[in-house]
């Protein structure tokens, strides 16, 4: 259960904030293993790519097809596109 204290993955890493109510460096309830949290940052990461994607004005129109499709088509779009 998330706590008052949850922030952001990042700050999670930082060790400003917990997530999911766990701090860094402990162990998760649920989640298995000491690095339970790197799906999490990668998943993190692969958004902020596709963001920064569909704020581009460089390619308008790979931009308006990411606005068009759910973040999963976005996701494999851009992994069959450029590479994962």
């Amino acid at each position: 259960m998330a706590q008052q204290t949850d922030g952001t993955i990042l700050e999670f890493l930082a060790g400003s904030h917990s997530y999911d109510g766990v701090w860094f460096g402990d162990l998760h309830p649920t989640l298995k293993g000491k690095f339970w949290w790197r799906p999490i940052l990668r998943e993190y990461f692969k958004e902020q790519i596709i963001k920064a994607f569909i704020a581009s004005d460089d390619d308008p129109i790979d931009s308006q097809l990411y606005r068009d499709l759910s973040i999963a088509d976005a996701k494999e779009y851009f992994n069959e596109t450029y590479g994962k």
